[in-house]
Protein backbone atom coordinates (compact mmCIF):
# COMPACT_ATOMS: atom_id res chain seq x y z
CA UNK A 1 0.00 0.00 0.00
CA UNK A 2 1.36 3.38 -0.96
CA UNK A 3 2.10 6.04 1.62
CA UNK A 4 -0.66 8.32 0.31
CA UNK A 5 -3.27 5.56 0.65
CA UNK A 6 -2.12 4.87 4.21
CA UNK A 7 -2.46 8.53 5.07
CA UNK A 8 -5.96 8.65 3.55
CA UNK A 9 -6.98 5.56 5.53
CA UNK A 10 -5.65 7.04 8.79
CA UNK A 11 -7.49 10.30 8.10
CA UNK A 12 -10.75 8.45 7.40
CA UNK A 13 -10.40 6.40 10.60
CA UNK A 14 -9.62 9.53 12.61
CA UNK A 15 -12.62 11.40 11.17
CA UNK A 16 -14.90 8.43 11.89
CA UNK A 17 -13.61 8.15 15.48
CA UNK A 18 -14.06 11.87 16.02
CA UNK A 19 -17.62 11.67 14.66
CA UNK A 20 -18.44 8.86 17.12
CA UNK A 21 -16.99 10.82 20.04
CA UNK A 22 -18.83 13.96 18.94
CA UNK A 23 -22.14 12.11 18.63
CA UNK A 24 -21.62 10.39 21.98
CA UNK A 25 -20.95 13.72 23.66
CA UNK A 26 -24.23 15.21 22.47
CA UNK A 27 -26.21 12.09 23.34
CA UNK A 28 -24.71 12.10 26.84
CA UNK A 29 -25.23 15.85 27.22
CA UNK A 30 -28.88 15.56 26.18
CA UNK A 31 -29.41 12.71 28.65
CA UNK A 32 -27.80 14.69 31.50
CA UNK A 33 -29.92 17.74 30.69
CA UNK A 34 -33.06 15.59 30.59
CA UNK A 35 -32.20 14.06 33.97
CA UNK A 36 -31.52 17.51 35.44
CA UNK A 37 -34.85 18.83 34.15
CA UNK A 38 -36.66 15.82 35.62
CA UNK A 39 -34.90 16.41 38.96
CA UNK A 40 -35.82 20.10 38.98
CA UNK A 41 -39.44 19.36 38.01
CA UNK A 42 -39.69 16.91 40.92
CA UNK A 43 -38.19 19.52 43.24
CA UNK A 44 -40.81 22.07 42.18
CA UNK A 45 -43.53 19.55 42.93
CA UNK A 46 -41.99 18.94 46.35
CA UNK A 47 -41.85 22.59 47.43
CA UNK A 48 -45.13 23.68 45.81
CA UNK A 49 -47.35 20.61 45.19
CA UNK A 50 -50.57 22.66 44.95
CA UNK A 51 -49.39 24.86 42.07
CA UNK A 52 -51.00 24.34 38.67
CA UNK A 53 -48.21 26.11 36.78
CA UNK A 54 -44.97 28.00 37.21
CA UNK A 55 -43.45 30.94 35.35
CA UNK A 56 -40.27 32.88 35.96
CA UNK A 57 -40.48 36.31 37.58
CA UNK A 58 -38.72 39.16 35.80
CA UNK A 59 -36.95 41.64 38.05
CA UNK A 60 -33.75 43.66 38.29
CA UNK A 61 -31.27 41.26 39.88
CA UNK A 62 -29.06 44.11 41.06
CA UNK A 63 -32.00 45.51 43.05
CA UNK A 64 -32.50 42.15 44.74
CA UNK A 65 -28.77 41.83 45.48
CA UNK A 66 -28.81 45.26 47.10
CA UNK A 67 -31.97 44.39 49.06
CA UNK A 68 -30.39 41.22 50.42
CA UNK A 69 -27.13 43.00 51.25
CA UNK A 70 -29.02 45.73 53.11
CA UNK A 71 -30.66 42.98 55.18
CA UNK A 72 -27.39 41.24 56.07
CA UNK A 73 -27.02 38.69 53.27
CA UNK A 74 -23.96 39.47 51.18
CA UNK A 75 -23.70 38.07 47.66
CA UNK A 76 -20.56 36.12 48.58
CA UNK A 77 -22.59 34.23 51.22
CA UNK A 78 -25.85 33.58 49.44
CA UNK A 79 -27.09 34.18 45.90
CA UNK A 80 -30.60 34.07 44.45
CA UNK A 81 -30.37 32.36 41.07
CA UNK A 82 -34.00 32.54 40.01
CA UNK A 83 -37.49 33.29 41.33
CA UNK A 84 -40.53 31.55 39.89
CA UNK A 85 -44.19 32.34 40.47
CA UNK A 86 -46.40 29.46 41.60
CA UNK A 87 -49.88 29.91 40.13
CA UNK A 88 -53.21 28.17 40.64
CA UNK A 89 -55.46 26.91 37.85
CA UNK A 90 -56.86 30.40 37.18
CA UNK A 91 -53.35 31.88 37.02
CA UNK A 92 -53.46 33.69 40.35
CA UNK A 93 -50.08 33.87 42.09
CA UNK A 94 -50.06 31.68 45.19
CA UNK A 95 -46.44 32.23 46.10
CA UNK A 96 -42.92 31.78 44.79
CA UNK A 97 -40.28 29.14 44.35
CA UNK A 98 -36.80 30.53 44.94
CA UNK A 99 -33.70 28.85 43.54
CA UNK A 100 -30.89 29.85 45.88
CA UNK A 101 -27.22 28.97 46.38
CA UNK A 102 -25.71 29.29 49.85
CA UNK A 103 -21.98 29.00 50.57
CA UNK A 104 -20.77 26.72 53.33
CA UNK A 105 -18.30 28.15 55.85
CA UNK A 106 -15.75 25.40 55.25
CA UNK A 107 -16.12 25.19 51.48
CA UNK A 108 -18.74 24.12 49.00
CA UNK A 109 -22.18 25.33 47.98
CA UNK A 110 -25.70 24.11 48.62
CA UNK A 111 -28.17 24.90 45.85
CA UNK A 112 -31.85 24.36 46.58
CA UNK A 113 -35.43 25.32 45.83
CA UNK A 114 -37.54 26.94 48.54
CA UNK A 115 -41.33 27.22 48.25
CA UNK A 116 -42.94 30.19 49.99
CA UNK A 117 -46.60 31.19 50.09
CA UNK A 118 -47.78 34.78 49.60
CA UNK A 119 -48.07 35.33 53.34
CA UNK A 120 -44.49 34.16 53.93
CA UNK A 121 -45.28 30.63 55.07
CA UNK A 122 -42.52 28.25 54.03
CA UNK A 123 -43.73 25.11 52.27
CA UNK A 124 -40.33 23.48 52.50
CA UNK A 125 -37.17 23.07 50.49
CA UNK A 126 -35.61 20.60 48.10
CA UNK A 127 -31.84 20.37 47.68
CA UNK A 128 -30.64 20.23 44.08
CA UNK A 129 -26.91 19.96 44.73
CA UNK A 130 -24.34 19.95 47.52
CA UNK A 131 -20.75 20.46 46.37
CA UNK A 132 -17.82 19.14 48.41
CA UNK A 133 -20.36 17.27 50.51
CA UNK A 134 -19.28 15.22 53.49
CA UNK A 135 -21.51 12.36 54.63
CA UNK A 136 -22.78 14.41 57.56
CA UNK A 137 -23.75 17.29 55.22
CA UNK A 138 -26.30 15.03 53.57
CA UNK A 139 -28.29 14.94 56.81
CA UNK A 140 -29.83 18.29 55.85
CA UNK A 141 -31.80 16.31 53.26
CA UNK A 142 -33.39 14.16 55.96
CA UNK A 143 -36.99 14.81 56.99
CA UNK A 144 -35.94 15.08 60.65
CA UNK A 145 -34.19 18.35 59.80
CA UNK A 146 -36.06 19.58 56.71
CA UNK A 147 -39.56 19.19 58.16
CA UNK A 148 -38.79 21.80 60.82
CA UNK A 149 -39.24 24.49 58.16
CA UNK A 150 -42.52 23.23 56.71
CA UNK A 151 -45.64 25.27 57.35
CA UNK A 152 -43.74 27.86 59.40
CA UNK A 153 -44.23 31.59 58.99
CA UNK A 154 -41.40 33.70 60.40
CA UNK A 155 -39.21 36.62 59.39
CA UNK A 156 -36.10 34.49 59.89
CA UNK A 157 -35.09 31.06 61.13
CA UNK A 158 -32.31 30.58 63.69
CA UNK A 159 -30.28 27.57 64.78
CA UNK A 160 -30.45 26.67 68.46
CA UNK A 161 -28.64 24.22 70.70
CA UNK A 162 -30.96 21.88 72.50
CA UNK A 163 -34.72 22.28 72.28
CA UNK A 164 -36.57 24.58 69.87
CA UNK A 165 -38.92 26.67 72.00
CA UNK A 166 -40.31 29.38 69.75
CA UNK A 167 -41.45 29.66 66.13
CA UNK A 168 -38.51 29.75 63.74
CA UNK A 169 -35.99 27.99 65.94
CA UNK A 170 -34.29 25.09 64.19
CA UNK A 171 -32.33 22.23 65.73
CA UNK A 172 -29.23 21.48 63.59
CA UNK A 173 -28.90 18.16 61.83
CA UNK A 174 -26.75 15.96 64.07
CA UNK A 175 -23.09 16.57 63.31
CA UNK A 176 -23.85 18.89 60.39
CA UNK A 177 -23.82 22.35 61.95
CA UNK A 178 -22.13 24.02 58.96
CA UNK A 179 -24.55 22.52 56.41
CA UNK A 180 -27.49 23.30 58.72
CA UNK A 181 -26.47 26.94 58.97
CA UNK A 182 -26.02 27.06 55.19
CA UNK A 183 -29.58 25.83 54.67
CA UNK A 184 -30.98 28.27 57.24
CA UNK A 185 -29.19 31.11 55.46
CA UNK A 186 -30.65 29.99 52.12
CA UNK A 187 -34.20 29.78 53.47
CA UNK A 188 -33.91 33.17 55.19
CA UNK A 189 -32.62 34.78 52.00
CA UNK A 190 -35.53 33.19 50.13
CA UNK A 191 -38.01 34.70 52.61
CA UNK A 192 -36.45 38.10 51.93
CA UNK A 193 -36.61 37.43 48.19
CA UNK A 194 -40.34 36.73 48.53
CA UNK A 195 -40.80 40.06 50.33
CA UNK A 196 -38.74 41.81 47.66
CA UNK A 197 -40.84 40.33 44.84
CA UNK A 198 -44.06 41.32 46.59
CA UNK A 199 -42.81 44.90 46.89
CA UNK A 200 -41.29 44.92 43.39
CA UNK A 201 -44.57 43.85 41.78
CA UNK A 202 -46.67 46.02 44.05
CA UNK A 203 -48.20 43.13 45.95
CA UNK A 204 -48.61 40.05 43.76
CA UNK A 205 -50.69 38.30 46.41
Amino acid sequence: MSLSKRIIRIVIIAVFAFALIFAGYFVTKAKVEENNETKIDAAFETVYPDAASFDEANYRSEYLTRYLTDNGYADDQVHINKITFARNDVRDVQGVVVQVSSYKKYGGIITMLVGIQNDGTVNGYSILHISEAKDLDLKVKDAAFADQFKGVRTEAFTLVNGEAKITGEIIPANGADDASQTVVRAVNASILANTFIDEYYGGVG
